[in-house]
């Protein structure tokens, strides 16, 4: 048994590091020759080794037609030692018949949100500085302390502990029809739903989309009574997943069908891969 589970967590991390994976926060806009920098000092406490950090404009401008809106304009990842990230100033050349060029509003405060791969979580943040005015001004900004706003708690809580047991869901960015912030949650129509056995509907993974890749791990049941031990709940291996929708913008539950591109769509201790969603 310790055999066959291993070599599936084996081939899982294998598919898991197989598909594409890109940062978090992936500034799309050309550098435009304008910029300012922001230092985060190692004395920052609350940041972790891998945590993401991106950098926003709530009021840049986010295409060549000037229009405004909240655009990443510098992303870096924490290491644990000082950090500097340039981010990019828009830059308006019209008035000479030029383009416009995409990037921070001058003069504009800067906004910063943290995401953290160990929780999977997104988070909005307040900084202060030891230096410099925390604005796109050309010049600089030295930021000493960063404090992490707690998120609302998500619509799916999955309160199973873990079995050893799992199958990966991945969720590709292909995906057309969800949109940033709703919530996705996994369930087994016919899952073990407690230490006795009873079956029934149980929730077994959940997260969040946020316009990339998403990887999901469903906990699946493991029975041991046979030798003296627990029955731990979960889905049940070779079952079917279902797929149910909050959406963020109106707060309603879909049940959605779903598309594979690779995989079988059960709960097999492997892995499927889900490229379209349908409401």
């Amino acid at each position: 048994m310790n055999i066959i589970a291993n070599f599936r967590k084996s081939l899982i991390s294998f598919i898991f590091l197989s598909f594409i994976f890109s940062q978090y926060y992936n500034v799309t806009i050309e550098t435009t020759g304008e910029s300012t920098l922001f230092v985060f000092e190692d004395s920052i406490q609350e940041l972790e080794v891998g945590d993401e950090i991106g950098i926003f404009d709530a009021n840049g401008i986010t295409d060549s037609d000037g229009t405004l809106g909240e655009i990443l304009v510098g992303s870096g990842t924490w290491t644990g030692s000082q950090l500097e990230i340039v981010t990019i100033t828009a830059v308006d050349l019209s008035d000479f018949g030029g383009p416009i060029l995409p990037g921070a509003g001058p003069g504009n405060s800067m906004s910063m949100r943290v995401w953290k791969p160990t929780s999977q979580l997104e988070f909005e943040t307040q900084y202060t500085t030891s230096s410099g005015s925390g604005t796109f001004n050309g010049l600089f900004s030295a930021i000493d302390s960063v404090t992490l706003l707690e998120p609302d708690p998500p619509y799916y809580n999955v309160t199973l502990d873990e079995t050893g047991e799992s199958t990966l869901f991945i969720f590709q960015d292909s995906i057309s029809g969800l949109e940033s912030g709703d919530e996705l949650g996994l369930f087994d129509a016919n899952g073990v739903l407690d230490s006795n056995g009873n079956t029934g509907e149980v929730l077994v993974g959940a997260g969040i989309w946020t316009g990339t890749q998403l990887e999901i791990t469903a906990i699946t049941s493991v029975d041991l009574s046979e030798f003296g031990g627990p029955l731990l709940p979960g889905a049940v291996e070779g079952n079917s997943m279902s797929l149910r929708v909050w959406k963020a913008s109106d707060e309603s539950v879909t049940d959605v069908t779903y598309g594979i591109s690779s995989g079988s769509g059960t709960f097999n201790g492997l892995f499927t891969a889900i490229n379209s969603v349908s409401f």
